[in-house]
């Protein structure tokens, strides 16, 4: 039993720190300081009541197994975690110490005590900036690895280029990233994380002894070096990589790099962009540690940089332009409707291909002003295909779920209908089923707004890798359109797609759903269409996509 004076002296002491007891396998907390309610901004009766949801919940379960261990084999406990600062509405880093404190009475309780990282890391950084202004080289020099920093490189980086230009042999350029170090920070201090900045340099001068090797960006290394083989750099990176999960502290993800063979006549900045992205380049692929730069790559960084600089200019000057495909009724072999796809034709470039500008868009979410763009250009030529004689048959519009992230999109389709006078039976709308699969509950939300606007609603791309039947049963679908890989690969594997197709037009005429296979390239594709009952059809075997002025009449 705790007595109202020990609890006030307990309560009342300038070190952080809780105290627990432990009875029968229950644990309880007795007492909070003042210092540790100051430290963290926490009234005592939070901690005391829900201290499990102050705690980052990626750190709940890691605290949770050490705490048991230090519990069962009555050892002592060094952990870091993070506690929520409600006051700044964020989470801080501490870093508490707990043991065994036998009381007065003979029983035994828990005491942890607590050190707040922002003060240590402050206290650290002065230490540092002080040591800085008394040696004169600091200024070039990483205080962890004793390696030469960022400042450096941006000072002799072009320097340093041209010495390894005049050697005889070529020289490569290698980027090295560290994977999840804030994790590795988070988990284990960054003490330990400092540790592992210095085994990794180490390591590179090991695998590297003659290289020039220095660290830029917080958990980034830079190394120039002669150039023996791509086979010969990507050996290196693994033993490094290796030699880095051998020997950290604790359990670490390792490193990654991007490689560029540089030309002698680039400069430091170009250089340090290509290495850079090669890095980048390998996103989440687990299989790759090391990537080379391309000349290949460049012309698509170019490529990209032209899309976004242009993309504006290109729809005010109607350089993306609307072609038409058609869809056909594979019973009558007549058009039921069209659709609108986007061309970009280039004054310098000629045509920029879809599979070029439209991932491109998707990547910079810019997406919804094409689509939007592409609404209204065929709102637009409704009054053109009328004027010309041309059969005013409904219009499919391609709609990215990205689109419902920035814009009102039912909103936004009645408001340029209605500028045109075009009623809402006139327009299709098309959703991928990837898109369609993993939408957001306010997705859902505006599909079925478009749905009750009097739109039809299509699902493009069905089967395309990505599939998902219950799709069918959380929406109002009028039509699923088979991606053309399934006629592409009709007869592989023993015809199972022959099967699996007419199994899905079967049950989607169960569901009320209507069927279209686009990819369609030759009769006896069209003649199999025929025999499953699947309703339309598209592809080059009727036509290519058209713009207006080369569409024919029916």
């Amino acid at each position: 039993m705790i007595s109202e004076k020990e609890r006030n002296v307990f309560e009342g002491m300038a070190i952080p720190q809780i105290l627990l007891s432990y009875n029968n396998g229950k644990i309880k907390i007795e007492l909070v300081s003042d210092s540790f309610c100051n430290m963290t901004e926490i009234d005592r009766d939070s901690i005391q009541n829900n201290v499990a949801e102050l705690v980052h919940p990626d750190d709940l379960a890691s605290l949770s197994v050490c705490f048991l261990k230090f519990v069962e084999e009555h050892s002592n406990l060094d952990v870091m975690f993070r506690v929520l600062d409600k006051k700044r509405n964020c989470y801080i880093l501490i870093h508490g110490t707990g043991l065994w404190q036998l009381m007065e009475d003979g029983t035994e309780m828990i005491l942890f005590y607590f050190d707040d990282t922002r003060r240590i890391q402050n206290s650290i950084r002065h230490i540092y900036s002080c040591l800085k202004e008394k040696d004169p080289k600091a200024e070039y020099n990483d205080a962890v690895t004793g390696l030469p920093n960022l400042k450096y490189m941006r000072r002799f980086a072009d320097e340093k280029l041209n010495s390894f230009g005049a050697c005889i042999t070529q020289q490569v350029l290698i980027y090295i990233g560290v994977k999840s170090m804030r994790s590795y920070n988070d988990r284990y201090g960054y003490d330990k994380g400092d540790a592992l900045m210095l085994l990794i340099a180490k390591t590179i001068k090991e695998e590297f002894p003659s290289s020039f090797c220095g660290r830029a960006v917080e958990d980034h290394f830079v190394i120039m070096d002669e150039f023996y083989g791509y086979e010969n750099v990507i050996n290196k990176i693994n033993s490094i990589n290796q030699k880095i999960k051998k020997n950290a502290y604790g359990i670490t993800e390792g490193i990654r790099a991007g490689a560029y063979v540089v030309n002698p006549e680039i400069k430091a900045m170009n250089a340090f962009d290509h290495v850079r992205q090669a890095l980048k380049d390998i996103g989440k692929d687990m299989n790759v540690i090391c990537r080379f730069y391309s000349d290949e790559r460049d012309g698509e960084l170019l490529t990209e940089r032209h899309i976004i600089e242009s993309f504006e200019e290109a729809m005010e000057k109607k350089m993306i332009r609307v072609f038409y495909h058609p869809i056909i009724c594979t019973k009558t072999l007549k058009i039921y409707a069209i659709e609108a796809l986007a061309r970009w034709i280039d004054p310098l470039r000629g045509m920029i291909s879809p599979g070029e500008f439209i991932p491109v868009l998707s990547r910079y979410h810019l997406l919804y002003k094409l689509d939007l763009y592409m609404v209204e250009q065929v709102c637009r030529e409704f009054e053109v295909r009328k004027k010309s004689g041309l059969p005013l048959i409904p219009v499919t519009v391609n709609i990215s779920a990205q689109d419902f992230d920035y814009v009102d999109v039912p909103e936004k389709l009645r408001k340029i209908l209605e500028k045109y006078g075009i009623d809402s039976d006139n327009i299709i709308v098309e959703i991928t089923e990837q898109d369609i699969a993993k939408g957001t509950d306010s997705f859902k939300k505006q599909l079925c707004s478009i749905r009750e606007n009097g739109y039809r609603l299509w699902i493009d791309d069905f089967g395309s890798g990505y599939s998902s039947l219950n799709v069918l049963g959380q929406y109002d679908i009028d039509r699923i359109k088979f991606d053309m890989a399934f006629l592409r690969h009709i007869d592989d594997n023993n015809g199972k797609n022959r099967r699996i197709m007419k199994a899905i037009v079967n049950m989607c005429r169960e569901l009320e759903i209507h069927t279209l296979a686009e990819g369609v390239e030759t009769e006896s594709q069209l003649e199999f269409l025929q025999e499953i009952e699947c309703e339309l059809a598209q592809g080059f075997y009727f036509s290519y996509p058209k713009p207006i002025e080369e569409t024919k009449k029916c």
